[in-house]
């Protein structure tokens, strides 16, 4: 069908036409003078023209109105102009009605279209433009309002002409904003895959043919050029406005391609259908990366980016003027358009990199022939992150490096290539360098990297331009110099680091003291915080210390004396009495980020003796037992713990024989524990009371060492008052100690069992430290109870015979005169416990015990088993039994001095004067029933001066300073009684 003029994918709109004519003509016919004559209206031109012309006013000379005409009508294949696509078309020339009349659907579009959404309206001289809507020559859009300014057709104003209708950068589904995005707005996208209706003279007749035809596709454009593309699906009208299901395929274009050819396309991965999108992956066309789950097989693709590749190379370290990683292209200018554009990232070396023998970047034509890649960092053997590179020639799409590393690095001594740059030989080839021990692998410096020495476990640490250093060899460089590594490091979990030697350096060598021993030196990265001291042979000599960052624990101090100490406890790793230590031969047990404990079973025993790395202790070790040859029990101390002390592998509980009396639960804090520790009344005697002070001598000896002299070194004062001079063992002459060892031992000379003065001590036999026990009464077998009755002592305590001259038994015993008070008639007062009682009645008569000058050791006055008190005289049985003579302080009894502290009271006494003087002060009358003397001031305030042993301010004695000792007649009645 022949056009006049079209309007882009539009039917021809005829319905300004009548509008603007009837307005024109109101009730007037007006003939346009370029179309009407005289006469008799015989055609359509007889008044408005035909087709009307388009003018900016009503011209009443031509016939010409305002209006859209120009650009909606064509005459048909008979000469007639195509009026009744818009408009109702009258039989006659008799439509002048007053109206303008439009059919009910214009054009017959697949939705009802219409001008104003009416089919009539009345005619105007002032006529309101409108828009027509639904209409399929306008692509179903909303027109622009009618009367405007026809829509340009210059090229450059296209892209805005055609969206009127299309609107391209919409479109009706999801894929033709992903073209429009790629090839840029209408008609540039829209060209790739239909027709290019703007290279035409008049781009808007194809409009005249909608509802008449399909859509059309056209792949005779750049980048499809030279292929056979076509697509399948369903194209018929009006189906490709009304299927909102669109999904035929395209096949046999470049576009959707693996790109690796420039005519003939291979299919792509993925047939692309217009339902489904491809994603934001490149599997559709070219395949992808290993993450992908379809490798791309082209060139050497493969090897570099698919599951077996030794690194992880993103499309951007080759591509990266087209991509910014692998799912997102950079510029699109340089996808799609038949070059392989080489352009390699700065990091492995940029422009600087050379691919077919030309300087990056490179546009290669698709389906040419691969080239090689030279000077990049990715081929090189990474001892340098700038070029120019050391690297090895490789072709694209040729045979693959060797899978042992040599094609770039080197490997171990055993490889065709040994890895040599630097210090790597000396690590890796225990041949060349054999202090090393047993051969570095790959894995102990780059365990991120690598698990062995051919295999790559985390592609993103290979090829990344960084010397990945983790494992157990492994820390930190610096400059080229290991600073952190822990093969030159102390060895704990959290250690300090030895400062080395430059990284190529290949000439110093280090010793224990090297990197165990260095603490405290300029040598470490940092100086223990809780201090360190000094090394003799090698051993860590740093001191414990715990924070948040680190956990250093160190015993080594206390084991190691000698310089074949350490293989005590390193049986595997070192050599005996080497002085430099040397390591074994081919050991594994060194630098192994391990403790590599093993003993030496001649040292530690043969019962299995382990160290649990874990929880720092050791199992069934000798030296950690209680010592004994026989019935030995091992104990699991704590490498670096608390301090062990004796009751860790001697426990007091389990000690046996008298052990608990004589060390009460006492946990001694080291090995020379002296003196007596005790609390309250229990005893805590230090072990080296009993047992030698000489630890490097007589610990973990294998025997039950006992030593009591009195003249060893370093032992305590309570000690040197022992009676024995040697500690040659039990019954030699001299050592205080009788008996067998584990059966039966007696001593014989230890202060502890004697009768406790300043000189002339006596020593008493103890009873059997196995299972033995004193009888009868406690005091009487070391003192005497009263002392000096049974054992030789100060008559001050007690005389037998002849106390004050008087030819009568007494001492400071009973109480005041307590067997010499006067009743005030006939005779004596005799002890009770009536208010007439020389003694017994408390509160008329203070009894004189062991508490009254020994407070701080004896608390009660009671005291049954003394020959003063008991059967000989009154507290024998019932009722006047008062109790046992109790110790109260362990502290003051057994510890080498005479302690003499006053008990705190008022001295009372029925021994009375006549007339109180003095300071006694008297309740009732003298001598009467009831009444006793009080001295005023307390007992405690009474003072006793050990050098010169006499007593002042005892109430007792009158307030007169008596001299301990003066017996014989020395002391007399008028030593107290002045007056007398």
């Amino acid at each position: 069908m022949s056009k006049k003029t079209g309007f882009s994918g539009c039917s021809v709109v005829m319905s300004a036409l009548l509008l603007l004519f009837l307005v024109a003509c109101g009730a007037v016919l007006i003939v346009p003078v370029d179309a009407a004559r005289a006469g008799t209206i015989t055609s359509c031109a007889g008044c408005h023209g035909m087709p009307p012309a388009d003018a900016p006013y009503r011209n009443i000379s031509t016939g010409r109105f305002v209006g859209s005409h120009d650009t909606h009508a064509w005459q048909r294949g008979n000469g007639d102009f195509n009026c009744g696509k818009c408009h109702k078309m009258p039989t006659a020339n008799n439509h002048r009605n007053g109206n303008i009349d439009f059919v009910a659907n214009i054009n017959n579009s697949r939705l009802t279209a219409r001008y104003k959404n009416v089919t009539s309206f009345p005619q105007s001289a002032t006529p309101v433009f409108d828009t027509c809507a639904n209409v399929n020559c306008h692509f179903e859009t909303t027109t622009p309002q009618r009367g405007n300014e026809p829509l340009s057709r210059a090229v450059a104003d296209m892209p805005q002409t055609c969206d009127t209708c299309h609107n391209s950068s919409v479109g009706s589904d999801n894929q033709h904003p992903k073209h429009t995005i790629y090839f840029g707005g209408s008609p540039d996208a829209c060209k790739k895959c239909h027709p290019d209706h703007s290279a035409k003279a008049n781009p808007f007749a194809h409009a005249t043919s909608a509802g008449l035809r399909g859509i059309v596709f056209d792949f005779s454009a750049f980048p499809n050029n030279g292929g056979t593309g076509s697509y399948t699906g369903d194209t018929s009208y009006p189906l490709y406005l009304t299927n909102t299901n669109r999904n035929g395929t395209c096949s046999g274009l470049y576009c959707h391609s693996p790109g690796t050819k420039a005519s003939n396309y291979d299919p792509p991965n993925r047939v692309p259908n217009w339902a489904i999108t491809f994603g934001t992956s490149c599997i559709g066309c070219h395949l992808g990366d290993a993450e992908s789950g379809s490798v791309m097989q082209t060139g050497s693709h493969a090897i570099h980016i698919g599951n077996g590749a030794l690194t992880i190379i993103d499309c951007a370290k080759c591509h990266g003027a087209t991509v910014t990683n692998s799912r997102t292209i950079k510029d699109r200018s340089m996808h799609l358009n038949k070059k392989v554009d080489i352009s390699f990232d700065p990091a492995i070396g940029g422009t600087n990199g050379m691919y077919g023998g030309s300087p990056s970047p490179v546009a290669k034509n698709v389906g040419t022939a691969y080239g090689r890649c030279s000077n990049i960092y990715c081929h090189s053997n990474g001892t340098t992150t700038t070029p120019p590179f050391n690297s090895y020639s490789a072709v694209w799409g040729g045979n693959p490096f060797p899978a042992d590393c040599t094609g770039c690095h080197g490997n171990d001594a055993t490889s065709a290539k040994v890895l040599s740059t630097n210090n790597h030989r000396k690590h890796i080839d225990a041949g060349y360098n054999p202090g090393v021990g047993t051969a570095f692998g790959c894995v102990e410096c780059h365990a991120r990297t690598v698990s062995n020495n051919r295999t790559i476990i985390d592609k993103t640490k290979h090829v990344n331009t960084f010397k990945d250093y983790s494992g157990l060899r492994a820390g930190h460089i610096s400059g080229g110099t290991c600073n952190t590594v822990y093969c030159h490091s102390s060895g704990q979990r959290s250690p300090a680091y030895r400062t080395m030697v430059p990284w190529s350096d290949t000439a110093t060598t280090f010793d224990c003291k090297g990197c165990h021993g260095s603490y405290g030196t300029a040598t470490l990265s940092l100086t223990p915080p809780a201090g360190n001291y000094v090394s003799q042979f090698g051993e860590p000599n740093y001191n414990n210390y715990s924070s948040a960052d680190r956990n250093w624990f160190n015993s080594h101090k206390k084991h190691v004396a000698t310089v074949s100490d350490c293989r005590k406890c390193h049986f595997n790793t070192v050599n005996d009495g080497n002085p430099s230590l040397a390591l074994i031969a081919g050991t594994t047990l060194h630098v192994n980020e391990q403790k590599n404990v093993s003993f030496d079973t001649v040292v530690a025993g043969n019962n299995s003796p382990t160290y649990n790395d874990q929880t720092r202790r050791c199992s069934n070790v000798y030296c950690h037992s209680n010592g004994r040859t026989s019935g030995t029990v091992y104990v699991t101390p704590r490498w670096g713990g608390a301090s062990i002390d004796c009751n860790f592998c001697h426990p007091i509980a389990s000690l046996g024989g008298a052990h608990a009396i004589h060390v009460g639960g006492m946990i001694p804090t080291f090995y020379n524990y002296t003196g007596n520790h005790p609390v309250g009344s229990t005893y805590r005697f230090g072990c080296s009371n009993c047992h030698p002070l000489d630890k490097g001598t007589f610990h973990n000896n294998g025997r039950v060492n006992l030593a009591l002299s009195n003249n060893a070194a370093g032992i305590g004062y309570l000690r040197s008052r022992n009676g024995a001079t040697n500690d040659n063992g039990p019954n030699a002459t001299g050592s205080g100690i009788t008996g067998t060892s584990g059966i039966s031992i007696k001593c014989t000379a230890v202060y502890c069992h004697s009768n406790g003065y300043t000189a002339n001590l006596i020593y008493a036999a103890t009873p059997d430290w196995y299972g033995g026990s004193f009888t009868g009464d406690r005091c009487a077998n070391c003192h005497g109870n009263y002392p000096n009755s049974t054992i030789a002592g100060s008559p001050g305590h007690f005389d037998a015979s002849n106390w004050l001259g008087s030819g009568k038994p007494g001492g400071h015993i009973v109480g005041i005169h307590y067997n010499n008070i006067y009743n005030g008639t006939t005779g004596l007062r005799t002890a009770g416990n009536s208010n007439t009682s020389s003694h017994g009645l408390a509160t008329n008569s203070t009894t004189i015990s062991c508490n009254v000058c020994h407070n701080d050791t004896v608390t009660v006055a009671y005291n049954d088993q003394s020959v003063n008190c008991s059967t000989i005289y009154c507290h024998d049985t019932g009722a006047r039994l008062k109790g046992n003579a109790a110790i109260a302080s362990a502290a003051t009894h057994v510890n080498g001095l005479v302690d003499v502290k006053f008990a705190p009271v008022n001295v009372i006494s029925k021994a009375q004067l006549r007339k109180p003087q003095g300071g006694w002060v008297r309740t009732g009358s003298y001598k009467a029933a009831g009444s006793y003397d009080t001295y005023s001031t307390s007992l405690s305030k009474a003072t006793y001066t050990a050098g010169t042993k006499s007593c002042a301010n005892v109430a007792c004695h009158f307030q007169q300073t008596i001299k301990w000792g003066d017996i014989g007649g020395r002391t007399t009645c008028q030593s107290c009684h002045t007056s007398l």
